[in-house]
């Protein structure tokens, strides 16, 4: 029910915000898109374990940005998250996002929510012997989520800008049997036409 709420929320949002760019007349949209890759770092509670993991994450973005401080468009990311024994989890996700940029001269700081869904792969290895896999578990999971999340933005050029971004992930926000909680921060380059 409240991922339901979440979700309208995040819908009405979007229409307000275009709302909002459409009516400014003085400022011109662009595209723009990149890709990014980070590094974050996890809690993982499953029916096997409950651990710490590091996550390797890769992905990119697409999106309009609605004068100077809209941006809404897709995202998506494929996350490792390694644990012992080999074990991993690998959570790959796509999704809605939008943000609402407050610029300062070159920079930019941005809070946003990404909204979505995913698949996560879990590979739980119990027996190991000589690189040799003796008890495992190999389980796939469907998720929903609704991520906040924080992007440090600077132009270096009229079509390139460096983003640093910083999303946290809660199992409460997190729709899915494998229950993960930490953040992720990622460095990519965005190019805008």
């Amino acid at each position: 029910m409240n991922f339901k709420i979440l979700l309208l929320f995040t819908a009405l949002s979007f229409n307000l915000l275009y709302i909002k760019a459409s009516s400014d007349t003085t400022s011109k949209n662009s595209f723009g898109g990149g890709m990014f890759y980070g590094l974050g770092m996890f809690k993982i509670q499953n029916e096997y374990i409950k651990t710490r993991a590091q996550s390797n994450v890769i992905g990119g973005r697409l999106g309009y940005h609605f004068g100077k401080n809209i941006f809404a468009g897709i995202i998506g990311n494929s996350s490792t998250l390694n644990y012992e024994n080999q074990s991993y989890i690998r959570y790959t996700y796509f999704g809605l996002v939008t943000e609402f940029k407050f610029p300062i001269h070159k920079l930019s700081i941005s809070p946003g929510i990404w909204i979505g869904g995913g698949v996560m792969k879990n590979l739980h290895i119990d027996g190991l012997i000589d690189h040799k896999i003796t008890d495992g578990y190999l389980k796939k999971h469907s998720s929903w989520f609704a991520y906040p999340y924080l992007n440090a933005s600077y132009r270096a050029t009229k079509k390139l800008s460096i983003h640093l971004i910083a999303e946290y992930i809660h199992p409460a926000i997190n729709r899915s049997d494998i229950k993960l909680e930490g953040s992720n921060i990622r460095l990519g380059i965005m190019f805008q036409r």
